[in-house]
């Protein structure tokens, strides 16, 4: 019996086996508790969402980063530890190319980019203003060192010149300014209020800024101004220190940057990517047919718009106008937030232990309490009157809001940080394992892959480095003595040769 098996099955290959994933999957997320949100940036993400055709969760980011950047201008929230923290947000997006990200932020930022406009069509008049101002000023300091009279006298006249005048800032509400230092010019020379809104966050994150040797610091930066400290700025000339600087933050990453980004340590240990709120929603391409949005969208998206655009054009409340420091009112939480905000605080403290859910999180989740703090100001004072937050405070009903979407970014966080790849070559063999399924190639040579393959991928090394993982991971199986191949039309003999191993074994 067993030579009849040997007979009949001795020419049979060797089974190879299943090709292990080069990325740990992620998984799906839950959907966005989009019913949390207030009732004007809830009926606006539901317009985005209708008439873009795009996750809610994107529109939400979109919408939460606008109503961020008027609320960080105005309010610090008081939290029960008794300390007074900004209300800004930091957003991240990650979605695919073509998944509409930048319409969505176009419709949710359209007051903002209007407000803009104004404000550099003022800074023109204002400009001409200070240099009038300032040549007087000039003048009259000129004409006292002129001044012939004892030393006092001199220093009497030079103080009659009074101060110079205050530069007027440039007319920037939001920069995809992609490197820290030119952030810290904007706040030095522009608004005190920015948002740093990129649809093409990748450019940001692959730049100078988080190139390795910059990266700690960049995002030592970016939590420093997270925290509300002052904005730190070293010239050739010396050295600047703004005081009453806001940032909101919102880059729309594509996931291959994204779970690079979530996978570096050493963000997580510095601690940048805990202050980050993240979504990754399913893609909805291939679903999105046309249809006619409703005209309850575009009514519900012109309130917001115009909500959006009577905020923006409050004033500014000044410490020092000649510098530009802000000055903030502060929302106290009412007795019903407090005592909800110190209930969540232990609820996450419990569930950060060894072996519960946020264990893997915890830099995540010990900032969970103030992120549900700064979200629920961020919805009350788009909603609410400044009288009534004078009066009333935040409410219980807006915390616990708060705490309902920070545990929706909580989950996304126990999903994707860590789940990422974390280095090059993982991602340049997800690449190259790509093209060649996608081409239908059953067998490829390496001299063939090395004239053919996407260009990043082509020079000798990153291919070798790409090959080996592929080899490792079960992908592609080396041709032993190699093997007379067809490909690109041509066949030929090729010393270095691989079966593909089919890819719905991955």
């Amino acid at each position: 019996m067993s030579g009849m098996f040997q007979d009949e099955y001795e020419e049979a290959q060797p089974a190879h086996p299943q090709p292990i994933p080069l990325r740990a999957a992620v998984g799906e997320g839950v959907d966005f508790p989009i019913d949390a949100v207030s009732p004007t940036l809830r009926k606006a993400i539901a317009a985005i969402v209708d008439i873009v055709q795009i996750p809610a969760a994107i529109a939400a980011q979109s919408v939460l980063a606008a109503a961020s950047l008027v609320c960080q201008a105005k309010y610090n929230v008081r939290l029960p530890t008794r300390r007074e923290v900004p209300t800004s947000l930091f957003l991240f997006s990650v979605a695919q190319s073509g998944d509409r990200k930048t319409s969505a932020d176009s419709l949710a930022l359209k007051a903002v980019m209007e407000r803009e406009k104004q404000l550099k069509d003022e800074a023109v008049q204002a400009e001409a203003k200070y240099e009038n101002e300032l040549a007087a000023y000039e003048s009259s300091r000129a004409e006292a060192k002129r001044f012939k009279g004892t030393r006092q006298q001199k220093v009497t006249k030079l103080q009659e010149a009074g101060l110079p005048p205050a530069k007027p800032p440039a007319g920037i509400l939001i920069t995809d300014e992609p490197t820290m230092p030119g952030v810290q010019k904007l706040f030095a020379e522009a608004m005190p209020s920015l948002g740093l809104f990129s649809d093409d966050g990748a450019s940001w994150l692959g730049g100078y800024s988080f190139q390795d040797e910059n990266s700690s610091a960049t995002g030592a930066s970016l939590s420093h101004l997270w925290d509300g400290k002052p904005v730190k700025r070293v010239r050739a000339t010396g050295f600047e220190l703004h005081y009453g600087r806001r940032l909101s933050l919102h880059l729309m990453v594509q996931p291959g940057v994204a779970l690079k980004l979530f996978g570096n340590k050493s963000l997580r240990d510095q601690g940048m990517m805990s202050r980050m709120l993240v979504t990754f929603p399913r893609s909805l391409r291939g679903e999105r047919f046309w249809r006619e949005p409703t005209e309850k969208s575009w009514k519900d998206l012109e309130e917001y718009h115009e909500k959006l655009a009577n905020r923006l054009k409050l004033d500014m409340n000044y410490v020092d106008v000649a510098t530009r420091e802000l000055k903030f009112d502060t929302l106290e939480l009412s007795p019903d937030a407090r005592e909800a905000w110190i209930a969540f605080a232990d609820h996450c403290e419990k569930l950060m232990a060894p072996g519960a859910i946020y264990e893997d999180i915890g830099d995540f989740a010990s900032k969970m309490p103030e992120n549900a703090a700064r979200l629920a100001a961020v919805l009350s004072c788009f909603e609410r009157t400044p009288q009534m937050l004078a009066a009333e405070g935040l409410s219980g009903k807006a915390m616990q809001a708060g705490i309902r979407i920070v545990e929706y970014y909580a989950s996304e966080a126990v999903r994707l940080f860590g789940g990422g790849s974390v280095d090059d070559d993982s991602d340049n063999a997800q690449l190259l394992i790509d093209w060649i399924r996608k081409k239908g190639l059953s067998q490829v040579g390496l001299q063939y892959l090395s004239q053919s393959a996407p260009k990043g991928i082509r020079p000798a090394a990153p291919l070798m480095r790409a090959i080996i993982l592929l080899k490792e991971h079960g992908h592609l199986v080396e041709i032993t003595g190699g093997a007379r191949l067809t490909l690109g039309g041509k066949e030929k003999f090729f010393k270095h040769a691989y079966n593909v191993v089919d890819g719905e074994q991955a």
